[in-house]
């Protein structure tokens, strides 16, 4: 180890100030003015002194962060605004700069709009920018390409494609082979390994996301003291995970104390990070509802709930997550019309979002369908219709939605086209015409999708679905 040169007894280092460029190049200009150093030799140092300033300044760009680093906080629109004036920014970079993405000033903040876009969920025009990006990362290489792999890795993760994400992540970890010693090193590293364990943990990979998380805890020893409660956000998970599966409850109800920690913490440390908050508390519900604690875990969804409404609005895939979450606690204790309503929102988030699921749609609209069957005595509930709404919602949005009538055709599409007619079937709809005309649309679809499918599952599904027309629109 290096010993800092205010030590006791330490030999002042040789050669070791550096210059800023402004006396750089006055000392340059003095030489010059002076004549005695040979001509050669001052272009030479006046080459030099520009690309240290070009250096000095795409590292800056590189690191340019503070876009995705906007909380984001101020509801839908007012998310939407701040996004827009990112991208006007972008556009007159692009206007000014006859190298566009070859500018380190054009593609830092692209890759930073990037970042935005993905704490926003539009994960489809991060990717895009993303995609224009790569050819230019790579280029750059070095920090550039880690920057980029960064932020397309997170990407793929947030688009449950866990595999492609880890590859990246392990391609980061490949390409990083700065000493951990290197200011900020240790923060980067950190954080890639905190992502790591993550994404190993989505896999169900819990052994090595345990690993992972040991490796992050050893860099964060560099910059910080101890835990902080971030840290203690994902031991907590990683504990609950490990115990839950296996069935291992002394430690499980340890994790809930550990997160319930991470949770006072950061009210205090970071008391207007409302976003992280919401994380957190829909992590420890989701803990009490895994052993039943119905109650307790209603006071932490709900904040939850509640602070993603506030934040980020109805159509964010987290506010959709949290309503999800919330139609399964519902459902749990028994209460299946407020169970609809909160499913009927994550099915509207999912209907709106980038990319639509068939496979998430079609798990919506079977816990819908079995609300609505234990619901059947309450069809005349004044609060009946109200829980439908968001459903009725969700649906209608989707019948108008190109992207409905564009995904390709299968057995899996067909089954959810006709458990969309049947929600309304099962709703008591029918009697609205507008409600009518898109059942029997989805009805149609179903049958049509479901004749052309060569398989033995199909056929039973198929006269399912015709039988439901035939007695129910024709």
């Amino acid at each position: 180890p290096v010993l800092p040169s205010t030590a006791a007894g330490a030999a002042p280092p040789v050669a070791d100030r550096s210059y800023p460029i402004c006396e750089l190049r006055a000392m340059i200009g003095r030489l010059q003015e002076q004549g005695e150093a040979p001509q050669t030799a001052l272009e030479w140092m006046s080459r030099t002194v520009d690309r240290l300033e070009q250096e000095q300044t795409d590292r800056a760009w590189l690191m340019k962060r503070d876009w995705a680093d906007s909380a984001f906080e101020d509801g839908e629109l007012g998310n939407e605004a701040t996004l827009e004036n990112f991208e006007h920014e972008l556009v007159g970079m692009l206007r000014s700069s006859t190298k566009g993405l070859g500018d380190a000033r054009v593609l830092g903040s692209a890759i930073d709009l990037a970042g935005a876009y993905k704490k926003n969920y539009k994960l489809e025009k991060s990717e895009a920018v993303l995609l224009r990006c790569t050819r230019h990362a790579e280029l750059k290489s070095g920090a550039w390409m880690v920057k980029y792999l960064n932020h397309i890795s997170q990407v793929r993760m947030k688009q449950s494609r866990d595999v492609e994400a880890m590859e990246m992540m392990y391609e980061i970890e490949s390409l990083a082979n700065f000493p951990m010693g290197e200011p900020g090193a240790s923060t980067f590293y950190e954080t890639l390994y905190r992502n790591m364990s993550s994404g190993l943990r989505r896999m169900n990979r819990e052994d090595e996301a345990a690993m992972y998380f040991m490796k992050m805890v050893e860099a964060s020893r560099y910059h910080k003291g101890t835990l902080d409660w971030m840290d203690l956000w994902d031991l907590g998970i990683l504990i609950a995970n490990r115990a839950y599966h296996g069935r291992r409850w002394e430690e499980f109800y340890k994790s809930r104390e550990i997160l319930a920690e991470a949770l006072r913490q950061q009210k205090i440390v970071e008391p207007h990070e409302l976003i992280l908050r919401a994380k957190v508390l829909s992590n420890l519900g989701q803990c009490f509802l895994a052993t039943t604690e119905y109650d307790e875990a209603d006071v932490h969804y709900s904040e939850a709930y509640e602070l993603f409404d506030t934040c980020v609005g109805k159509r964010s895939p987290l506010f959709g997550m949290q309503a999800w979450a919330c139609g399964n606690l519902r459902a749990a204790q028994g209460r299946h019309l407020e169970a609809i309503a909160f499913f009927g929102e994550a099915l509207y988030v999912e209907v709106v979002s980038d990319g639509l699921s068939v496979s998430e749609m079609s798990k919506l609209l079977d816990q819908i369908l079995v609300s609505l069957h234990e619901s059947r005595d309450l069809a005349e509930d004044a609060d009946f219709s109200s829980s439908l709404e968001p459903m009725e919602r969700a649906l209608a949005a989707l019948m108008e939605d190109p992207r409905w009538s564009e995904l390709q055709e299968s057995l899996e599409l067909g089954v959810l086209s006709h458990k969309m007619a049947l929600a309304y079937v099962a709703g008591s709809l029918l009697g609205r015409e507008d409600c009518r005309m898109c059942a029997e649309l989805y009805s149609e679809r179903a049958i049509r999708i479901l004749q052309t499918c060569p398989d033995a599952e199909a056929d039973s599904w198929l006269a399912q679905a015709a039988a439901v027309h035939s007695s129910v629109f024709s």
